[in-house]
């Protein structure tokens, strides 16, 4: 905390750090953890990004007053981090701040978790989507799993630690990512809807 308000004396509004393995006892829970924070692993430089992690992410409070009516809706950091970009502010990501995900799940509880999350958020997407771009998100879907193993996969591997565990969890990374893909699909066909109430508690 004390980095965290030496990091919030610069003149960056919007300050991220790292995220490092909490649970590292297993190939689900690494799995776990790099589906959702292997990029943001250790080491890093010091450096102005478009992306932080979404579990260590902080604001300004003059920043964060604008987003206070919209919080009880998910995802809200990801559209509000997407306003901030076009309205040029930039993102710092800081290597001193650190912390530590501790995977809370069993193998078929995050993958149940990652699907209703990705359906939930296509469909918060969908609001501001044409019937025809939902169409081709949703056709487009099948070939989503690749795309997003090759993503999660290519940021840790160039970080030189863990590889071992990376490439040994793959299986269960494969499925994470398909479980992804397929609430992605069912978010676009079925439209906005509310969270589903296990997924934001």
């Amino acid at each position: 905390m004390e980095k965290l308000r030496r990091a919030h004396e610069s003149e960056y509004s919007v300050i991220g750090g790292a995220v490092e393995n909490g649970r590292p006892d297993g190939l689900v829970s690494w799995a776990c953890y790099f589906a959702d924070y292997g990029g943001f692993m250790l080491p890093s430089d010091r450096k102005v990004t478009p992306i932080l992690a979404g579990n260590h992410i902080s604001y300004k409070r003059e920043i964060i007053q604008e987003r206070l009516d919209s919080m009880g809706e998910g995802f809200w950091k990801f559209f509000f981090n997407q306003e901030l970009t076009r309205r040029g502010i930039p993102f710092l990501f800081d290597p001193e701040l650190v912390a530590y995900y501790v995977p809370p799940e069993t193998f078929w509880s995050f993958a149940r978790r990652y699907y209703q999350h990705a359906r939930f958020f296509a469909a918060l997407r969908s609001r501001e989507m044409s019937l025809g771009v939902r169409f081709l998100r949703a056709v487009s879907s099948p070939a989503l799993p690749l795309l997003l193993l090759y993503r999660r996969l290519r940021a840790p591997f160039g970080k030189g630690r863990h590889r071992a565990e990376l490439l040994l969890s793959v299986p269960f990374l494969a499925a994470f990512v398909t479980a992804w893909a397929a609430g992605e699909l069912v978010g676009y066909l079925m439209g906005p809807a509310r969270p589903p109430q296990q997924v934001y508690q």
